[in-house]
């Protein structure tokens, strides 16, 4: 038995209480994409409160398992001599959203994540995966302008 399975569940508020409302794993692109972003802002935080945390100045990715080995060492080489980092690698933003949602890239071990920023500019990224050990990891994430769909 494979015990080593990254599931991210969905919970939806509802008069009678909380309800699952989807539950998934990191078995596709989207998935993945899923996971680790429910991951990257659920350790960020309300900026507004005292549970706001900078998972980069904590280094907080490097022990992630959705990111492959290459990545972290890429967002590694970003920060310069003091530790400080130019802009975030994961968001590719300077604000971090309130929400996300995923889609599936036009080739195969992809996806396209979308980031609303108020209610008049949505940011695209482009996250592409390698596949190791049956599971998709992220190898690099892209700025993009127009995606089909997005």
């Amino acid at each position: 038995m494979n015990q080593d399975h990254i599931i991210t569940v969905d919970l939806q508020s509802t008069e009678e209480g909380w309800l699952i409302s989807n539950v998934s794993c990191s078995a596709s692109p989207e998935s993945t994409a899923k996971a680790f972003y429910t991951w990257y802002l659920g350790y960020i935080g309300d900026r507004g409160s005292e549970n706001f945390r900078n998972p980069l100045a904590e280094k907080a990715y490097r022990e992630h398992p959705l990111l492959s080995q290459a990545f972290v060492e890429k967002v590694d080489t970003l920060f310069d001599e003091q530790g400080h980092i130019g802009s975030d690698p994961f968001l590719l933003a300077q604000d971090v959203p309130q929400n996300f949602s995923v889609d599936p890239g036009l080739e195969d071990g992809t996806a396209i994540v979308h980031f609303p920023f108020g209610s008049e500019f949505v940011s695209h990224v482009l996250v592409t995966m390698t596949q190791e050990g049956g599971r998709w990891l992220i190898e690099d994430i892209t700025l993009g302008d127009q995606f089909p769909g997005a």
